[in-house]
């Protein structure tokens, strides 16, 4: 007594709609011609690009790790 059916409902699938945003005080920021481009055209891991930017093989690896 008192009580009502609930309503149907339908699931719905909700979008991964968050960004992210760092901001960087002007001081600290880089002039854009010390930013660095890779165009890949293949597969490739993360590790070896970094490789060919000259970074240390152990940050290769760390950054490698991070993107996982």
């Amino acid at each position: 007594a008192g009580e009502a059916a609930l309503p149907a409902f339908r699931k719905t699938q909700i979008e991964n709609n968050t960004s992210v945003a760092n901001v960087i005080s002007e001081y600290q920021r880089y002039e854009a011609t010390e930013d660095t481009f890779v165009k890949i055209l293949n597969d490739r891991s993360l590790d070896s690009v970094v490789l060919d930017a000259h970074f240390s093989a152990e940050d290769a690896r760390l950054a490698g790790e991070a993107l996982k």
